[in-house]
């Protein structure tokens, strides 16, 4: 089911979330499928559950397009990160150029780490341990960040590289 995405100023979207504690439970294999078909309808790389107002720490990575050529510089595995914990491997950080679906029309220049590994687990109640770079990095971050509510906006650096995404388009 497409739910509704919350927008920047609502108070559910960075109240604090409760770890999952029970796995392949239905209740989890909605949520997770509600993040997937929300996602899939507004076309983005991710989608965490405080976006739809569901106070958890789970989130949606990746597309099945997005996860086809590991070796491709916009590779981002297809999968779902609950209780995520995220360890630097590097101090090394760049801007990404962000947007966020709880943020609509707007982008900005966000500093985030190049090389990450996150931990976690998904649905089933697996253990999940990855390395991620660039683009994949970018995303587990904003989607981490989501969970331990923060919005990107609380990031930005430079309030010059902030503003309407048309803005952007027009002048870049």
């Amino acid at each position: 089911m497409i739910r509704k995405i919350l927008i920047m100023g609502d108070p559910l979207l960075i109240r604090k979330t409760e770890k999952v504690s029970s796995f392949g439970t239905p209740d989890l294999l909605e949520l997770v499928c509600d993040l997937r078909d929300t996602q899939r309808n507004h076309q983005t790389l991710g989608l965490s559950a405080p976006q739809i107002g569901v106070p958890k720490q789970v989130m949606v990575i990746g597309t099945p397009e997005s996860s086809k050529d590991p070796n491709s510089r916009d590779y981002v595995p297809y999968f779902t990160l609950i209780n995520p914990s995220i360890e630097l491997l590097t101090r090394s950080s760049c801007e990404f150029r962000e947007s966020c679906l709880c943020i609509p029309n707007m982008t900005a220049n966000i500093p985030r780490f190049t090389q990450v590994r996150y931990f976690g687990l998904d649905e089933n109640g697996n253990t999940i341990q990855r390395e991620a770079f660039g683009l994949h990095a970018q995303i587990v971050q904003h989607h981490a960040d989501h969970v331990f509510r923060t919005l990107y906006t609380m990031r930005i650096r430079d309030f010059s590289k902030f503003g309407f995404s048309s803005s952007f388009r027009e002048g870049q």
